[in-house]
């Protein structure tokens, strides 16, 4: 049987480690999803990566399996990405898996409002100047990373997964995978926050370059139509 790979992104983090090494902010990029599927399919073959070619020699892409979180379908950016997601499912050999986001007011605003008025201060008069807003918490991407990755491995699905994360609530799935033959290689932007364990786990680290992120990651003007919308 040959030999076969997939590569699993978890978006949040490929945009906001992307954008911090391109000192752009978030607002301004897009994700080319088209462009982001071609890095997966060819990277190996790029003489950028020359020293990985050896892991991937004679072996293809299963697919791109892309993690993202959505806004709950009652929230009024719904829609707009609503639209870029399935622009983005469209794109041949990417597989979407949607978490979900969930809007919070974080313990410490309850705090500091319990304590100004403690002090005599009408939290409204302080909230003229300064806004406590809810905090987006990202759900159940991890549950489906975790997922994936453990089945891919033991069912022989593929023999190597590219991880492009750093969060460490993946550790033991990739020990799993790993317990089953399957080679795990971490991947992410330069000087990205990549769990210290999760490095030590991987097969291999893998830096994406500069290059490739600038296709990976486009100005929100120069992306897709959909996207532009989101």
């Amino acid at each position: 049987m040959p030999a076969s790979y997939a590569v699993m992104i978890d978006a949040g983090f490929l945009m906001a480690e992307g954008a911090r090494f391109l000192a752009r902010p978030r607002i301004e990029l897009a994700f080319d999803g088209a462009a982001s599927v071609d890095w997966c399919r060819g990277f190996h073959r790029d003489l950028r990566y020359a020293g990985y070619a050896p892991l991937f020699e004679r072996a293809s892409l299963l697919r791109a399996y892309w993690y993202d979180a959505a806004y709950d379908p009652r929230d009024h950016r719904f829609r707009a990405q609503r639209a870029r997601l399935d622009a983005l499912a469209l794109v041949p050999g990417l597989y979407l898996r949607l978490g979900y986001l969930q809007v919070s007011h974080p313990s410490w605003q309850r705090h500091v409002r319990k304590a100004l008025r403690a002090s005599g201060v009408d939290p409204a008069v302080v909230e003229r100047h300064f806004e406590f807003r809810p905090e987006l918490t990202q759900k159940g991407v991890d549950s489906l990373m975790t997922l994936d990755l453990v089945n891919l491995a033991r069912d022989r699905a593929v023999d190597t997964i590219v991880l492009v994360s750093g969060d460490r609530d993946l550790e033991e799935a990739v020990r799993v995978a790993q317990g089953v033959g399957c080679r795990v290689i971490v991947a992410f932007p330069p000087n990205a926050g990549v769990a210290t364990t999760l490095r030590q786990l991987a097969d291999a680290q893998l830096e994406i370059d500069l290059a490739d992120l600038q296709r990976m990651l486009v100005p929100v003007a120069a992306a897709p139509a959909a996207a532009r919308s989101a």
